[in-house]
């Protein structure tokens, strides 16, 4: 965000986006304090140029400064808001119709597209140099993940029981869908299809069947030709 702040098309988004704020709350306040916020907006005092100046060279610092107030407390207004947001219905309907609102104003639409477009440069000329951050944090986390799959049994096993729920979840909701998938790959393969796909991954299993039936066949007719010819004599 600091560095998109360098940006003019990005500045001037931010700004329209704070002035559309400010409109909306001169709006809610009374005469006096309208005249109070016209006054500073007057003198220099309230300028969205000196707000946004003021907002990149905060991003700037907290950016540069891994130990900033400002991270740590951002992470505690986090968990806090997570736990209340569980537990207050109130509270989540708030922000949900506070967050709809403000994803619909036409500023910060504009300025998520830029966001969003700026990210992905940013990520594709990461990944096309020849020690990519991203890369190498991906890979780092998926090693751990392989360290804790290999020394975990218990973790392999929830994973392994995960996985078989999920997949019969899946074939008892979608099981017609999956009926008709393979008979209409069945269909396009044809007659000579079907008994070639079946041939090749169960030829020796068929030729077995035949053996097995011939010589099985056999030996039930000699015995039964052998009842018969005893009952003869006898």
């Amino acid at each position: 965000m600091a560095d998109g702040l360098d940006r003019p098309d990005v500045r001037e988004t931010i700004g329209e986006v704070i002035d559309d704020v400010l409109a909306r709350y001169r709006q809610r306040l009374g005469v006096y304090p309208r005249l109070w916020i016209g006054l500073a907006e007057v003198l220099g005092v309230l300028d969205r140029d000196r707000i946004v100046g003021a907002l990149h060279s905060g991003l700037r610092e907290v950016a540069k400064n891994p130990d900033h107030p400002l991270r740590t407390r951002a992470s505690e207004i986090v968990v806090e808001l997570e736990s209340r947001l569980t537990r207050d219905p109130v509270l989540a309907a708030r922000v949900e119709a506070a967050k709809s609102e403000f994803l619909a104003t036409p500023a910060v639409v504009a300025l998520l597209d830029d966001l969003a477009a700026s990210l992905r440069r940013t990520l594709l000329a990461d990944l096309a140099a020849p020690r990519s951050e991203v890369a190498a944090w991906i890979a780092e986390r998926l090693e751990r993940a392989r360290q804790a799959l290999v020394t975990d049994a218990g973790l392999r096993s929830e994973i392994g029981q995960w996985v078989k729920a999920r997949a019969s979840e899946l074939v008892l909701r979608y099981h017609g869908r999956i009926a008709e998938f393979i008979a209409n790959g069945v269909r396009a393969l044809g007659p000579e299809g079907v008994v070639r796909l079946i041939d090749e991954h169960a030829g020796d299993d068929l030729q077995y069947i035949r053996v097995n039936g011939t010589v099985v066949g056999g030996l039930a007719g000699g015995a039964i030709y052998g009842v018969h010819l005893l009952v003869r004599f006898l």
